[in-house]
């Protein structure tokens, strides 16, 4: 698999808001990119299975396919490249990231990640967020906030989950947005 600059760029949008369903149009006017290149392009992802594809009228709408192997690794490398760029915002982001660290190897955490100012923490065990807060320093540059499973897929249905920027496990993090939007749909067809 060898995805052009260009299906990184698509990547890139569906990255910012995991939930987008857009024309092949609407992406190549977000790119600023001429409409052959962005189709031809989404087409192979499509071809891929990258992304879905659901005909709407004479034209037809893309997401991202959560349970491709292919979308989920293009989607962490998007989220390393990411976090690589927020990482030169913060103070001491090599304390930061160490902190990051020692947390996932003695915590059973799903993931990690910042989003409007706040660093996420999806525990398995809710009552592990005080041991963290009382032990790690770097990290208090970000309000922190400690979620379950379950107050994550309130999260999403909150619509707040634009563009975060993930520091840990991304795979994990997409496996649980798939997971809520299985449970969304589920409830809509009961």
């Amino acid at each position: 698999m060898v995805v052009s600059k260009v299906g990184q760029e698509i990547i890139g949008i569906f990255n910012r808001d995991i939930s987008a369903s857009l024309s092949i149009n609407q992406m190549a006017k977000i790119l600023k990119k001429a409409y052959p290149n962005v189709n031809n392009t989404a087409n192979n992802l499509i071809d891929e299975n990258i992304l879905n594809k659901n005909q709407e009228g004479h034209s037809y709408q893309c997401s991202i396919n959560l349970e491709n192997e292919k979308a989920l690794l293009l989607l962490s490398l998007n989220e390393i490249m990411k976090k690589e760029k927020y990482l030169k915002k913060i103070k001491k982001p090599r304390e930061f990231l160490e902190e990051i660290k020692e947390i996932k190897t003695k915590f059973k955490i799903h993931t990690i990640f910042v989003h409007s100012k706040k660093l996420y923490f999806i525990l398995d065990h809710i009552y592990d967020q005080e041991a963290i807060k009382n032990k790690f320093s770097a990290i208090k540059q970000f309000k922190l906030v400690f979620m379950s499973k379950e107050d994550f897929a309130e999260f999403l249905k909150s619509g707040q989950d634009k563009n975060p920027v993930i520091f840990y496990a991304p795979k994990r993090y997409y496996e649980l947005v798939n997971e809520n939007h299985h449970k969304k749909i589920e409830v809509v067809v009961r």
